[in-house]
């Protein structure tokens, strides 16, 4: 795999603060997207994403706020911005990292107004229904001690978070959705001979609603309610129907076929997801809630969030309403798409709660279906899931106008996943209340548990105690108290001694005795469990005990489970679950961070990576967390290194563990007092702008990408000096600055590869830089611009060195580049939403070399770039694609993202005379194709935006070309690079007065091509009809055409027409309307 930089990065800045993230998946779409979330600090983040790059994200600050640090930190493909006036409460614990977590807010639709949910001190709890200031809507969560609410944007709510009551704001994070040969499998049918249909049983259906005119269910719902701002629980999704048809329908549609497990209950339509199959943690904590105080006794929750230690906000109100109301509640264990089969530790939040029964999905056959999510449960290694139930190729009831799934006739549809295994579950439970008005959730837990099915060749942590038996579970006979013995987690190192013993009491409560056959059978037959009797005689209406012993020594490390089953003559067994959790090789790791002046640090932020094995899981956030002054966890052996940033008003310091082993427990001390000064200055008077120190470790796999920012003036930084170079990959740290003067900027950036030298306080002089000569021009006078250069370590390190620069065109402007081993390339957003931005070729910089860079100047022309910059604009083809993306204007020295969503663009691609490529961008990124020598032409169209265009109105391109069609080939298209010297900063050209047009040709950067060109021909009109063809005289690798424009053109804009050919055949004809102006 390639090389992937592991970053920790600092950055400075006074104004907007601009990093990267991760790159998106390939396949991604190939039009960008730019979208500005607020954050309840009322501040907001603008990102902007497209195919195959970064992601960018830039601060901007609530109006009428101060300059304040801003921390960005990348990590496990996730980008959080947290403004300093957020950092302390996410340290303390009060605020939830989720709500600055970018990636996440995106990703769940949340730009502003953000949902979230606050949690009150015991003795407040009534404040909870008291609106907080800057919010609105919401309702009280009487499980949490909580309200949920939103977020309006503005500076209101946040002047409120510090409020005594208010303990802990957190994100409302989102959920989603997850029978006529199942019902019969799992023993439906015995229990309804028996009169058990679950009549007068209330069966609560957590999900997208249930659709009440359907002929399974019409006149069935007691009670509806919508949690989710629909305004009605009507179900136009379908998942909900469905998952209702399965516990309770009773088939009328179907003339019976597709009765669900308890045709007569009664049921309760909570609406928690809306139409897309989603909601939030709130809505579905409001509907347990109602669902308990309608009188549910089962609630069936087939939805899931995020994999879970069971210590989330859902499993903590699902646990609490169980225990208090002793409804029962089974969920799904959760739908592991796009993992390996066989995944441990994914079981899914609310599945995850120690009260909730969590239910695995079975293929029809009793194999555990690929996609269930395994158990144990994350983290402590518990028992999980809890039961299976068939969850594949389900046909039930579908809710009118829906499509979900696959339509099974007018009336039905047939869905797969542990959403349809589990309701299953939820009706079986029924029939056993029906039977036994009187259970709560521990007896009908353990009885649907003991009496479980297991199914061959699947492990516990696949389908808990097994297939759930309707048949066996209201059997009546011999019963066990509970159908799980969890012994818990073994932590490292592990006892030598470690006999762990446990009681099952056996109870009968028949009028004659019953002798039990025991047996242990264990996934790991060396070490399992004895009992006490291998037969128990249960007297009539009267208890036995048995004696389990686990020598939890014997059994080295992992998940150990297995099944105890008790089975009287001519009956299925009784099964309890048993097992336990060994941890594998840990050690306790420790922090202690100290501060500059010696005193404990109140809180910080840990990135910690593993650099010879898998990154240990650090929770959700991944990171660690030093509160007052410490910090442990265990991890497992193996090479690390960490870092923090430790900081006060006025100084921020990287301090650097370097690589350790972990092999002992071990303690490590982050000392702010023995890092060095970092500084960069120069010979001038100029103003710092902003800074960034970068910490980068470059490992031969693919790791987490790290970055820090921190923005406020004034500031000084520090960093660890490590004596000893990484015997793992490389590191780099590096540090960069912008000053700024008028009409000048100064862009400093040193990288130090290795280890830090002695000395990091730097001055340099103007001799030591590069000058840039830069003019910004604009084709209407007082156009808006943002600046900005991005530096490139040798390491791949990305800098935005302080503040983009804001201009008004036209304008000029000298910067002086340090000259190094940095690389460098600049861009300019005319408009962002619209993701219109010029960017300048990467290039490295010479010491007292001069150059020019002339943006929005003419001819703008549809193309290609002079060099790789920070956007990909090529023409590639690959074995089996070709990859396709041109600047809809381009130059040598500068040209427009492909990704803009801006203008109107006509691209057209064949090969070998057949179609490939048609589509309304500047791109076809990425289309399958044959491999093989062929012809291609390709024909491009683009007319800019007018509110920023004047000129270049229109290009119509056309190339023809060869590929050779084998391995990776930047194809042999001709560019040509079109430049009137005489032009002023608005594109104009005065008449009367002696002109050049001069044309440069090239071929596409990085084509291997040695064809030469042949003479271009150049035709210039007035009027897009009438044209004349200029004479070119070849000149310095140029070509020339001197002319003078009339004074009777001024006020027009000539078009240029080109056409040029190269001697391998490639051929290129470009037409550019309005080209530039006359005056």
């Amino acid at each position: 795999m390639r090389p992937v930089a592991a970053l920790i990065a600092l950055t400075l800045s006074t104004q907007a603060v601009t990093s990267t993230a991760a790159p998106p998946p390939a396949g991604a779409a190939p039009n960008p997207t730019t979208a500005t979330v607020t954050l309840v600090t009322g501040d907001s983040v603008r990102i902007t994403r497209a195919p195959g790059q970064p992601d960018r994200t830039t601060f901007l600050p609530a109006p009428g706020t101060p300059e304040q640090t801003v921390r960005t930190t990348r990590r496990n493909g996730h980008t959080y911005v947290v403004p300093a006036s957020a950092q302390a409460g996410i340290d303390a614990g009060r605020l939830d990292p989720a709500l600055f977590d970018v990636t996440t807010l995106l990703a769940e639709g949340v730009t502003d107004n953000v949902p979230v949910i606050v949690r009150y001190a015991e003795a407040a709890r009534t404040a909870a229904g008291s609106a907080l200031p800057g919010t609105t809507g919401g309702r009280v969560l009487n499980s949490l001690g909580a309200r949920s609410t939103r977020v309006r944007p503005g500076s209101a709510f946040w002047k409120s978070v510090n409020h005594a009551a208010v303990t802990k704001i957190s994100l409302d994070r989102r959920v989603k959705s997850g029978l006529d040969r199942s019902v019969p499998q799992i023993g439906g049918p015995a229990a309804w001979q028996r009169g058990l249909t679950g009549k007068g049983v209330k069966i609560a259906v957590l999900d997208t609603g249930i659709d009440p005119t359907h002929p399974d269910l019409a006149g069935r719902i007691a009670a509806a309610q919508d949690f989710t701002g629909a305004g009605d629980p009507i179900d136009r999704n379908g998942h909900g129907t469905h998952v209702a048809g399965i516990a309770a329908g009773n088939g009328t549609a179907s003339d019976g076929k597709y009765r669900g497990v308890a045709p007569e209950a009664t049921l309760l339509n909570a609406k928690v997801l809306g139409d897309d199959g989603s909601g939030t943690n709130s809505s579905v904590i409001a509907g347990m809630e109602w669902a308990a105080a309608q009188g549910a006794s089962v609630l069936n929750l087939s939805l899931a969030g995020g994999e879970s230690d069971g210590s989330d906000e859902l499993s903590e109100a699902l646990n609490r309403i169980s225990r208090q109301t002793g409804a029962l509640f089974v969920v799904g264990a959760g739908n592991c798409y796009g993992g390996a089969p066989w995944s441990p530790n994914t079981v899914t939040a609310p599945g995850a709660a120690d009260e909730a029964v969590a239910i695995g999905n079975l293929m029809l056959d009793g194999s555990v279906a690929e996609d269930s999510c395994r158990g144990p449960r994350k983290l402590n290694g518990a028992l999980k899931p809890d039961l299976a139930a068939p969850g594949t190729d389900i046909v039930s009831a579908r809710a009118a106008g829906t499509d979900l799934g696959t339509p099974v006739g007018d009336s039905y549809s047939s869905l797969s996943g542990t959403s349809m295994a589990t309701p299953h579950v939820a009706g079986t439970a029924a029939l056993l209340l029906q039977q036994h008005p009187t259970w709560k959730n521990a007896a009908l837990r353990a009885r649907l548990i003991s009496t479980a099915d297991p199914q061959p060749g699947s492990p516990a942590a696949a389908q808990g105690a097994g297939r759930v038996d309707a048949d066996q579970a209201t059997a009546g006979g011999p019963s066990v108290n509970t159908g799980q013995l969890d012994l818990g987690l073994r932590t490292w190192p592990h006892p030598q001694t470690d006999v762990v013993t446990r009681d099952l009491t056996y109870r009968n409560p028949t009028g004659t005795p019953i002798t039990l056959q025991l047996a242990v059978d264990f996934e790991q037959p060396t070490v399992a469990p004895r009992l006490s009797a291998t037969q128990v005689v249960v007297p009539a209406d009267g208890e036995a005990k048995v004696t389990v012993t686990a020598d939890r020594s014997a059994g080295g490390i992992g998940n150990f489970a297995g099944r105890i089953t008790a089975t009287a003559p001519g009956a299925d067994p009784l099964v309890t679950v048993i097992g336990w959790y060994a941890e594998p090789e840990r050690y306790e790791l420790s922090f202690t961070a100290v501060a500059r002046d010696g005193s404990p640090v109140p809180n910080a932020e840990v990135t910690l990576q593993r650099l010879d094995g898998d990154q240990p899981d650090l929770g959700p956030e991944g990171v660690v967390r030093i509160v007052n002054g410490t910090a442990k966890l265990r991890l497992p052996p193996g090479r690390y290194d960490a870092a923090a940033f430790i900081g006060s008003s006025d100084r921020t310091d990287l301090v650097l563990t370097g690589e350790f082993e972990l092999r002992k427990d071990t303690a490590l001390t982050l000392d702010a007092r023995k890092t060095q000064a970092v500084d960069l200055t120069i010979d001038a008077k100029a103003r710092l702008r902003g800074s960034q120190l970068t910490h980068v470790r470059v490992l031969a796999e693919d790791r987490q990408d790290l970055t820090i920012n921190t923005g406020a003036e004034p500031h000084t930084f520090g960093a660890t000096r490590i004596t000893t170079a990484p015997t793992i990959g490389t590191a780099e740290t590096s540090f960069s600055r912008r000053f700024e003067a008028k009409d000048t900027v100064y862009d400093l950036l040193v990288p130090w590869t290795g280890k830090l030298p002695t000395d990091t306080t730097l001055r340099f002089k103007r001799d030591q830089f590069a000058i840039v000569d830069e003019s910004f021009g604009a084709h209407v006078p007082s156009t808006p611009v943002v600046e900005r250069r991005l530096g490139l370590t040798p390491a791949s390190a990305m800098h935005y060195p302080g503040a983009a620069a804001e201009l008004t065109t036209p304008a000029r402007r000298t910067s002086y580049v340090l000259a190094n081993q940095a690389k460098w390339s600049s861009s300019v957003v005319l408009d962002e939403a619209s993701y219109l931005v010029l960017f300048a070729p990467t290039r490295s910089y010479h010491a007292g070399v001069r150059t020019a860079e002339r943006w929005m100047t003419p001819v703008l022309t549809s193309g290609l770039p002079g060099a790789d910059g920070e956007e990909p604009a090529a023409v590639v083809h690959n074995p089996g694609f070709l990859a396709v993306s041109f600047a809809p204007f381009a130059n040598s020295t500068s040209y427009l993202t492909p990704w803009t969503g801006s203008g109107t663009h006509q691209l057209e691609v064949t090969r070998n005379g057949k179609q490939l490529i048609s589509t309304e961008a500047p791109t076809g990124y990425g289309r399958p194709t044959d491999n093989g020598p062929a012809d291609y032409t390709i024909n491009l169209t683009s007319s800019p935006d007018p509110k920023y265009f004047r000129y270049s109105t229109k290009a119509v391109s056309r190339w023809t070309f060869r590929s050779l069609g084998g391995d990776e080939e930047r194809l042999p298209l001709i560019l040509a690079d079109v430049d009137v010297p005489q032009t002023d900063l608005l594109s104009q050209v005065r008449t009367g007065r002696p002109s050049t047009v001069e044309v440069s040709l090239r071929h596409q950067f990085g084509s291997t091509t040695t064809a030469k060109f042949t003479k271009p021909n150049l035709e210039l009109s007035y009027d897009g009809e009438h044209w004349t063809t200029l004479p070119l005289t070849e000149s310095g690798g140029k070509y020339v055409a001197k002319l003078t424009h009339p004074t009777t053109a001024a006020g027009k804009s000539p078009s240029l027409r080109l056409t040029a050919t190269d001697t391998a055949g490639s051929t290129f004809a470009q037409e550019i309307t309005a080209a530039y102006g006359l005056k």
